[in-house]
């Protein structure tokens, strides 16, 4: 049984708009420019359009078509080796003077992708693709990206119901990934308007940590609500593992910030975060009303 596209609400688009808003006019009380945050704003118009076209224009989909976003998605990650770093830090696309951090764009791709082939029982391309990524990850290096990474692909190996020792052979992979992420340090300084926003914030008192509180409920709630959905849905288990996978990728990005310098999603600047949690929304959202 498939749900109505009206099931399909607008305050699933707010995390973003609330994140944002939240940013510039915590900059502003510090007397820094709004401007910092007109990349979230741009990304926000987009990430909407291109969401409501995944939802609503992307009838069909098959192996070839994942199969080539993926491998897009990794060229794309693998390319911010090319431009030069900062420090040996290796994590940005630079278009004349913005730059984006190519991993929190790519990411939900990736997800998407593996969570299908896990599907269809393509074993060989999941884990591939979980290698690829961790590893290019752990070299950039990114240890914030490759935990959240790691922690959603291991939802989706378990959830789709891996045979026991591809999941085993896949967590101690995952563990060794981990440590070696976690072991190469990069010295990057923070920048406070995309670093340490939340600190910016906090520092309101009360009404910061309700401006938190606020972003954080709108940018999980849709996938809560669909993954709730979902699981009474028992046909649609690929949506079930895809949407989950989702909500501990986007918990780790906002848990390792309080560990190590790395954006703070959708509260920072910064358009990448505001995009990948667009393409999130779209693919799971898309299991409400239609059927990949």
């Amino acid at each position: 049984m498939m749900l109505k596209k009206n099931s399909i609400s607008i305050f699933y688009f707010l995390g973003p708009i609330i994140g944002t808003m939240t940013g510039m006019m915590t900059v502003k009380s510090y007397a820094m420019p709004i401007s910092l945050f007109y990349p979230n704003l741009v990304a926000i118009i987009l990430g909407i359009l291109v969401s409501l076209s995944i939802m609503f224009k992307w009838h069909e989909v098959n192996f070839m078509q994942i199969k080539v976003m993926t491998i897009v998605s990794i060229l794309l990650l693998l390319s911010s080796f090319i431009f030069p770093g900062q420090i040996n830090v290796h994590r940005w696309i630079s278009i004349s003077s913005l730059n984006i951090n190519i991993s929190m764009i790519v990411l939900p791709i990736i997800l998407f992708g593996l969570n299908y082939f896990l599907q269809s029982k393509y074993f060989l391309y999941a884990i591939i693709l979980f290698w690829v990524t961790a590893l290019s990850l752990t070299y950039q290096p990114d240890a914030g990206q490759v935990t959240s990474f790691v922690l959603a692909a291991l939802i989706l190996f378990a959830i789709n119901k891996s045979n026991l020792p591809l999941f085993l052979g896949v967590f101690f992979t995952a563990a060794i990934i981990f440590g070696m992420s976690w072991l190469r340090v990069d010295l990057l300084e923070p920048v406070e308007y995309v670093e340490e926003i939340l600190y910016m914030i906090r520092s309101f008192g009360p009404i910061g940590y309700f401006a938190i509180l606020v972003t954080a409920v709108f940018s999980f709630y849709p996938f809560v609500y669909i993954s709730t959905k979902l699981r009474s849905n028992k046909e649609n288990n690929q949506g079930q593992a895809l949407t989950m996978a989702f909500i501990v990728y986007l918990l780790s990005t906002f848990v390792v910030t309080e560990f190590g310098h790395y954006p703070v999603p959708l509260l920072g600047a910064g358009a990448a975060p505001v995009i990948g949690w667009y393409l999130m929304l779209a693919f799971s959202s898309k299991q409400l009303i239609g059927s990949l």
